[in-house]
């Protein structure tokens, strides 16, 4: 018995669907990933457009992906690590919409003077600098970190220029 080519294409088709959706659940398993990060490495592993929205429908059907709850774990679990403009900057390019991370950071309280105050006593071990030039050096470092400059200049009792 031989088998048509229509039903060779099908057979196939399925078989690639089925391995995208192992492959998820096999990416899944070691980390939580968002919806956008998925999507890029099924894509990156050479899987079919249509195999990989497949996938995709099949593990958010059982809730394996979801960009709000990932934004709120990340968010809570990032809020005394991170500056607010780190933490939306970090989401954004995980690809989750403005208005998800805007609800997790609402949600989760957080206060980024607690973030600034133990970023700085990390890069200080607890003892601020009396140099202007050190007292700089700490400026610049924690506004590349994303704190706000006046916040940053408050803690640390800056005049503002």
């Amino acid at each position: 018995m031989t088998l048509s080519e229509e039903t060779i294409l099908k057979i196939r088709k399925d078989c690639v669907r089925h391995h995208a959706v192992r492959k998820a659940m096999s990416l899944l398993k070691t980390m939580d990933r968002t919806e956008k990060e998925l999507t890029d490495r099924l894509r990156r592993e050479g899987f079919p457009e249509d195999a990989v929205m497949e996938a995709l429908a099949y593990v958010m059907s059982y809730g394996y992906v979801d960009d709000a709850s990932y934004a709120d774990r990340y968010v809570y679990s990032q809020k005394e690590k991170m500056s607010l403009r780190t933490i939306r900057q970090k989401l954004l390019l995980k690809g989750i919409a403005a208005d998800v991370i805007e609800t997790a950071i609402s949600e989760n309280e957080v206060s980024e003077d607690d973030a600034l105050e133990k970023a700085i006593v990390k890069k200080t071990h607890g003892v601020l600098p009396e140099e202007p030039k050190e007292k700089q050096k700490l400026v610049r470092y924690l506004l590349s970190k994303g704190f706000p400059y006046g916040q940053v200049a408050r803690a640390l009792s800056v005049e503002e220029e």
